[in-house]
């Protein structure tokens, strides 16, 4: 059976810039110029419109949860200092007045014990808060990795349609890589086999003198891209193979984050 290979290079040479952490943006007009390098509105699904609005609203959401909720544990624990002086001026009036070291202790135990149940109570909304906070932020950044690769296959996408040439660039790459083979068949879009065909002897001589290299047409594999197959096995150096790569990659760590904060 063919063994299998792949390689990613999509960030090499497109120069994309990915970014998980849209929390630190203002608004969602600055995330996608960080991420992209195109601005027309006519080149935003709607679909990407929807992510990026989610990612923006989950964010308004976490912020607006940790400031309702210190604002409550600060409620609870200035009731809580009030409460712990009320008890302990009542315990020490008890204690006093009946003349008991023992009354007033425990007194004044109970002060402390009223107080500390406050103050837990104010930490658990505090510790409740962060939690849902994680929850929508680890939430946001699913829909990021969507955004951030729909946005990046547009780009390679695009910068295809403007280098024709980058088909010729990555079946170099993928051929330096298999250079120990005498067999090679470049799988490309019918669009970039005359391409390959004119650069064809100059591939030879890359790998070896002696090696035969065939171009063979397939409307599957993406423009731009291309697949080497040889008696070893199969190099896949197509677009979408590298994009799907960075997918798995982004998505492995926002796993990753979910589980630290399971």
């Amino acid at each position: 059976m063919s063994k299998v290979l792949r390689f990613v290079e999509v960030n090499e040479y497109y120069n994309l810039n990915l970014n998980l952490e849209p929390a630190e943006d203002d608004n969602m007009e600055s995330f996608l110029e960080d991420n992209a390098s195109f601005q027309s509105s006519e080149e935003i699904t709607d679909g990407e419109r929807e992510r990026g609005e989610f990612i923006n609203r989950a964010k308004e959401e976490a912020e607006e949860l940790i400031k309702r909720a210190q604002e409550e544990a600060s409620q609870i624990l200035a009731g809580a200092k009030e409460k712990e002086k009320e008890i302990y001026e009542k315990a020490e009036e008890k204690g006093y007045v009946e003349g008991y070291r023992r009354g007033f202790q425990k007194a004044l135990d109970e002060a402390k014990e009223e107080a500390d149940r406050i103050r837990n109570t104010a930490f658990k909304v505090l510790e409740e808060a962060e939690n849902r906070r994680q929850e929508l932020i680890i939430s946001a950044e699913e829909e990021v990795v969507d955004l951030c690769l729909a946005i990046a296959s547009k780009v390679v996408h695009a910068h295809v349609e403007e280098h024709r040439d980058t088909v010729l660039r990555l079946a170099r790459e993928a051929l330096e890589r298999l250079a120990s083979s005498k067999h090679y068949t470049i799988i490309v879009n019918p669009r970039d086999a005359e391409l390959l065909r004119q650069y064809i002897d100059e591939l030879s001589m890359q790998v070896s003198a002696s090696a035969h290299i065939h171009i063979l047409e397939d409307e599957s594999v993406g423009a731009g891209g291309c697949k080497v197959e040889t008696e070893k096995g199969v190099l896949d150096a197509t677009l979408e193979s590298q994009l799907d790569e960075i997918r798995k990659v982004l998505s492995e760590e926002v796993v990753k984050r979910k589980q630290e904060n399971g």
